[in-house]
């Protein structure tokens, strides 16, 4: 096919040009007539050389031809289509160089593919034609294919590879993955080939297997494969070049975009708007703005006579918007600004800062990069949640007025004394209630309020407390413990020890422990006032564990210190009674402590359920009684015990059957066989304990698994009475 012909595939569209353009000669003046429904003549289309063409077809050739090696490829192309004349002109062989050169001049585009023509080549990347049937094509060409399809091209001329097939016809037919991809296709990424070439691959290999020809059949497949190979090498480059056109073009209407917005907000300024009020905040309202002034679209006085009446009503109503929300930020900074100053007089007026500067209870602010963050002292300093204080007039003043920021500093210097009372005024009612709740008679306390006499020691001296009040004192003692009020229990060992609840020291009770960071939503809506927090009322005395603490701090002779000094000093305790040197914290030690003795109800061990003829002994260890047990309560770890770490690398070795058998597993595993030896005397009165009876030996015993796998208690109870009968 010639590439006229070739050409000519696309289709020949005829432009018809503007009336004005159609004549030579300028129209005589019309006479004015009074007939209204005279008909104004229609103006004769003139094509050719008598029409717009006419000074470009009477020019002279070779000016002609020395103008179109200037052209832009895609003028060629239009210009050969308006008539015959150019289209034969330009189409010969001898402009074969006008094409070149035109071509040439296009930044960064690659030659002429092998196998295409110029024309072709320039026709496939500036026509906006489809290559199969001349319809307008919207699409961009495929480099690969070296087509560009309309949408019914798409779906009838081309056939979907199957990935089993893309290995063997892929090699020898060009095939895409740039195409759309089909409604209809399950693959992710399907690859496409023309419809055509497949049927044309099907035909040459079958007449090659008629006519027995298997040399001729590969003689053209390796053509094709060669051929698919060059085309596929050409095709990549085109792809980037494409991939580089779109990126400019996108680039190109960016700043369109940019130079449109820039020009309709600088007449907004001059109409008065300030730039605050651009900044839509209504999701509706901004997709009317962007559809107007964010689009990549020329600027020009007939679009901004249209648009002005509907910016100007967008812009009101997102005014009112804007000022509440500046209006509200505004608040916000005062906001943040009245609680800076609160969080600093919280620390400068610490009422228990003689106890933190004596135990050194300063922490270091938390570093971030250049940021950093002060922290509260381990004792903290109770103060009104932030519901408490917007509800003082004085203080919510300081930002519900509309001031500067710096205003709302001085206000609040003005207003500090009237602050520091209304604080102290709080805290003295919060440790009066707290009193009370404790000392309540239904907890079994004979008094409702604090001796007048409470003794509160810090590193055994009373001087850094004894500016504080009666009632805080009571309250920081490491022997005043709080718990949650719960139901009330009719159970024999809730009654006995109280309940299985976490306990807590003022002044560390949520409800009065502000730390005032951040900004708090509380100010605004109450956004946070959903959040579930216990009020200060259902705080109450726990009576197990006070006695508890009780008898260890006697054992300490510690017996008015504080809790905030026996939390401080980490993993410094071992419980006394159980023959583990583990080391544990205060709070630790309590709850463990606290659970141990609920095993127990007077003289009776819960967990022992063993039914046997002859007693199975169970000793109260952790009884507080005095003289019960030679052993101390607690112990303070030492510097040179070496086992007393909560690091320690604990492996066991034995294990005792007994407690095993009635799952009382804190009780069970030894580090060492003197271990075990004492825990049998102690606990089950037994000084000769006996192998796979009283306890098994780990190292000894490889199979202990298997030992406890196969173990049954009812065997076991056999076994213990006939070794006490025997």
């Amino acid at each position: 096919m010639s590439s006229e012909d070739q050409l000519h595939s696309s289709g020949d569209e005829q432009h018809r040009e503007d009336t004005d353009e159609l004549t030579l000669d300028k129209s005589s003046k019309r006479s004015r007539t009074n007939i209204s429904n005279q008909k104004t003549p229609r103006k004769k289309y003139i094509k050719g050389k008598q029409g717009g063409l006419q000074g470009i077809m009477k020019m002279p050739l070779e000016v002609f031809m020395e103008i179109a090696y200037y052209a832009h490829p895609g003028d060629l192309i239009s210009l050969i289509r308006t008539n015959k004349f150019f289209r034969a002109m330009l189409l010969n062989k001898s402009a074969t160089s006008i094409w070149q050169r035109a071509l040439s001049y296009v930044p960064s585009l690659p030659p002429c593919p092998t196998g295409m023509v110029e024309p072709q080549y320039a026709a496939l990347m500036f026509s906006k034609n489809c290559t199969l049937c001349g319809a307008q094509a919207t699409s961009k060409p495929d480099p690969f294919l070296q087509v560009r399809l309309c949408s019914s091209c798409r779906d009838t001329g081309l056939e979907e590879i199957l990935p089993g097939a893309t290995r063997a016809r892929g090699a020898f037919v060009p095939w895409t993955t740039q195409i759309k991809k089909f409604k209809q296709s399950i693959l992710k990424h399907p690859a496409y080939c023309l419809l055509a070439q497949s049927r044309k691959l099907e035909r040459m290999e079958k007449e090659f297997v008629c006519k027995n020809d298997q040399m001729g059949l590969a003689e053209w497949k390796t053509q094709r494969r060669t051929s698919w190979d060059n085309q596929l090498k050409e095709g990549k480059r085109l792809l980037e070049y494409l991939n580089l056109v779109a990126a400019s073009r996108l680039d190109e209407l960016k700043d369109l975009k940019s130079e449109r917005r820039e020009q309709i907000h600088e007449r907004l300024r001059a109409l008065g708007w300030e730039d605050k009020y651009f900044d839509i905040h209504k999701e509706s309202a901004e997709k009317q703005w962007k559809s107007l002034v964010e689009v990549s679209k020329p600027f020009t006085e007939r679009a901004w006579k249209n648009m002005l009446p509907k910016l100007t009503q967008l812009l009101e109503e997102n005014r009112v918007l804007v000022d509440e929300y500046h209006r509200q930020q505004r608040r916000y900074a005062r906001v943040i600004k009245a609680q800076d100053l609160l969080r600093q007089l919280k620390r400068d007026t610490h009422p228990y800062q003689s106890i933190v500067d004596t135990l050194q209870l300063e922490r270091p602010p938390i570093v971030f990069g250049s940021f950093s963050m002060g922290q509260e002292p381990a004792l903290s300093s109770p103060f009104p949640a932030n519901q408490v204080v917007r509800g003082w007039d004085f203080f919510a003043n300081l930002y519900e007025e509309e001031n500067s920021t710096e205003r709302v500093e001085d206000l609040f210097k003005e207003r500090r004394d009237v602050i520091c009372q209304k604080l102290l005024d709080w805290q003295a009612q919060v440790e009066n209630q707290l009193v009370e709740q404790y000392k309540a008679p239904s907890t079994g306390s004979t008094s409702a309020t604090a001796d007048n006499d409470t003794i509160l020691t810090i590193q055994g001296s009373t001087d850094p407390t004894k500016h504080i009040s009666n009632n805080a004192r009571f309250l920081l003692r490491a022997d005043t413990v709080f718990v949650l009020k719960v139901t009330r229990s009719f159970s024999e060992v809730d009654q006995a020890h109280g309940p299985i609840a976490d306990h807590v020291h003022f002044p560390d009770i949520p409800c009065i422990m502000n730390d005032l960071d951040g900004y708090d939503d509380t100010y605004d809506n109450g956004f946070y006032q959903d959040i579930e927090e216990m009020p200060l009322d259902r705080y109450v005395r726990h009576a197990g564990k006070e006695a508890i603490i009780e008898a260890l701090l006697g054992e300490l002779q510690m017996p008015d210190v504080a809790h905030v000094e026996l939390g401080n000093m980490g993993k410094a305790f071992i419980c006394g009674r159980c023959n583990h040197n583990k080391a544990m914290g205060w709070n630790e030690l309590v709850e463990h402590y606290h659970l141990k003795r609920r095993d127990w109800i007077e003289n009776r061990f819960l967990p022992n359920t063993y039914e046997t003829q002859h007693p199975v002994i169970f000793r109260n260890l952790h009884n507080l009684e005095p003289g019960t047990n030679p052993k101390p309560l607690v112990r303070i770890v030492q510097s040179d015990d070496n086992h007393a770490s909560s690091s320690h690398s604990y492996k066991s070795v034995a294990e005792c059957v007994i407690c095993r058998g009635v799952d009382f597993y804190d009780h069970s595993s030894f580090e060492s066989l003197t271990m075990m030896r004492e825990h049998m005397l102690d606990m089950h009165d037994v000084a000769e304990p006996v192998e796979e009876l009283h306890f098994v030996d780990e190292l000894r015993r490889l199979d202990s698994i298997m030992y406890w796998a196969e173990f049954e208690r009812r065997d076991w109870e056999q076994k213990w009475d006939r070794f006490h009968d025997a």
